[in-house]
């Protein structure tokens, strides 16, 4: 719209008090608004937040597992007379 129209364009932007912009604009189209709407707020090569982590990967391998173990084990049994005749 700049190269076509110019004065319509430069009218639109100062004259107009509350600006809305939807998506679907062309980067350089983009980055025109946005230096036109926050003149003097915006800063693009200003980091905005850092976060730091600790990146922790464990690497598992093939683990060596000792045991031991034992086991006991018995019967009890009582016989009467009367159960063997």
């Amino acid at each position: 719209m700049r190269d076509k129209f110019p004065d319509v364009l430069d009218a639109v932007l100062t004259n107009v008090k509350t600006r809305a912009v939807f998506g679907g604009l062309r980067r350089q189209d983009a980055i025109e608004l946005v230096e036109e709407m926050f003149v003097g707020q915006l800063d693009l090569t200003q980091i905005k937040k850092t976060i730091y982590q600790t990146k922790f990967f464990p690497e598992h391998g093939r683990d060596k597992v000792y045991g031991r173990s034992s086991s006991q084990g018995g019967t009890y049994q009582v016989v009467s007379h009367t159960e063997l005749c």
